[in-house]
């Protein structure tokens, strides 16, 4: 007898307010319908016009409807319901960013407290990342509807691929010219101060282990983010944002934007917000 398969669920959700804004105009098709409040309809505007336009069946319904929907209380007023995310494979991104110079790859190894995966996506998108490959914990969701939603739209303007086996990845990518550099707390050169490579893959561990010995095996470089000693170390998710902060500065890489951007080198102070 084959060996039974988890069954794939054929719908998510999609909550918040420029998740769910972001998901309808970059993936339009996946988008099957929209559930949202009454009482903030004159805020939602935007994205309940564009989900008419695109022919959606829109419900009005009080905050305990769309908690039920949402499984969650955080929803800002709004739930999309569409197809599941289709995620890249290995060779996929690969293959995607074999032109791209600078290009930085971000791998995260077991991260599970979705706050954290959902910061990380917000600030890959904010600097420019080039992808990101997530090695979810057996049994954990890659990228789940929280993650989502914290990532403020920016699920979908970074190639996310999902990799089960990551130190055979890195040896591979390592092949086509890529340096892998994990981050660890203590002991790495300082990432103020590191040249980063035109091609690179930075390892983010996970919360309580950080990067596995098997992967630190991978490595060609190890960097530390050095601060005042008062405390060991930061949270992964500001972690990777002060990292790409740095990646950014060192290779003076201009994002490229997505259809009706416009690329900066810098932000403005106002995008500095919670």
């Amino acid at each position: 007898m084959a060996p039974a398969t988890e069954a794939k669920p054929e719908t998510e959700v999609v909550y918040g307010r420029k998740a769910v804004l972001a998901l309808l105009e970059h993936r339009p098709g996946d988008a099957l319908r929209l559930h949202f409040s009454g009482s903030q309809a004159g805020e939602l505007g935007r994205i309940v016009g564009l989900a008419r336009r695109l022919g959606l069946p829109c419900q009005v319904m009080e905050d305990r409807g769309l908690e039920k929907v949402a499984c969650s209380l955080h929803h800002e007023g709004v739930v999309l319901v569409c197809k599941p995310r289709v995620f890249m494979g290995p060779h996929e991104l690969s293959a995607a960013l074999a032109s791209e110079r600078p290009c930085l790859i971000v791998a995260l190894e077991e991260i599970t407290n979705p706050h954290n995966i959902g910061a990380i996506v917000r600030s890959a998108a904010f600097f420019g990342v080039h992808g990101l490959s997530i090695v979810p914990k057996s049994g954990e969701r890659p990228l789940p509807p929280s993650a989502v939603r914290i990532a403020e739209g920016g699920a979908e303007q970074v190639r996310i691929a999902v990799i089960r086996d990551l130190p055979g990845w890195l040896r591979l990518m390592r092949a086509e010219g890529f340096e892998v550099i994990v981050a660890n707390p203590k002991g790495g050169q300082n990432a103020a101060l590191f040249p980063w490579p035109s091609r690179a893959i930075l390892v983010l561990g996970n919360e309580a282990q950080g990067v596995s010995s098997a992967v630190q095996k991978c490595a060609t470089k190890a960097i530390s983010i050095v601060g005042s000693g008062r405390v060991d170390s930061l949270n992964v998710s500001v972690a990777s944002g002060v990292l790409f902060a740095f990646w950014r500065h060192s290779t003076g890489h201009i994002a490229r934007p997505k259809k009706g951007g416009r690329a900066h080198l810098g932000p403005h102070p106002s995008q500095f917000r919670s």
